[in-house]
């Protein structure tokens, strides 16, 4: 019934152009299901599908190299850090591990890449206000964070990490980490420990 339900619903999003929301809000009625996980698997897949479309696109315009691109701010991922700015050929793609989604709720993308020193044009990051600037384009991850450290926006942390660090002093008390900027930091060094 799941597999219908999604495939029915990812169809219909695609030829009738329905929102991913819309979707997620159909799906969660129909399977008696929380909306939390149906969003989960409606943004995963249809990010998976979004992937493949992506590169038969890629394919018939004759693109031979494409580069990961990732979200820049501080919830991405530590697999969508590292692999943000990365460059592989048409020939390796495999969605999950030379292209996205790399892993559940994934936000990384991909765009063509071609080897030339006249690219131009500006990438997205947040900041920690949570407001979008902009960066030079061929910023990757690892650089952004550098020049955020550089410029004293180091400190900056998402809210869920403050909703799990409050969660965490509840829990370890005297033993938590003593302040939210070392939790932070602590949590990303120690992705599997820190799973509430």
């Amino acid at each position: 019934k799941l597999i219908n339900q999604l495939h029915t619903s990812l169809t219909q999003m695609c030829i009738v152009g329905i929102g991913v929301n819309k979707v997620i809000k159909d799906m969660t009625k129909a399977m008696n299901a929380k909306k939390a996980n149906v969003s989960r698997l409606v943004r995963t897949e249809s990010a998976y599908f979004g992937s493949l479309a992506q590169k038969k696109c890629f394919e018939e315009l004759d693109v031979e190299r494409y580069k990961i691109i990732a979200t820049l701010d501080n919830r991405t991922s530590v697999i969508c850090r590292d692999m943000d700015g990365k460059v592989f050929k048409m020939s390796e793609f495999e969605a999950g591990l030379t292209a996205p989604p790399f892993h559940v709720n994934c936000r990384s993308c991909i765009c063509p890449y071609f080897d030339d020193e006249f690219a131009t044009g500006k990438r997205a990051a947040r900041g920690e206000d949570g407001k979008t600037y902009y960066v030079p384009a061929d910023m990757t991850y690892k650089e952004w964070k550098e020049e955020c450290i550089k410029d004293g926006r180091a400190d900056y942390v998402d809210p869920k990490t403050t909703q799990q660090y409050n969660k965490y002093k509840k829990l370890l008390g005297n033993e938590a980490p003593n302040t939210l900027i070392e939790f932070a930091q602590e949590k990303e060094n120690k992705t599997e420990e820190y799973k509430i």
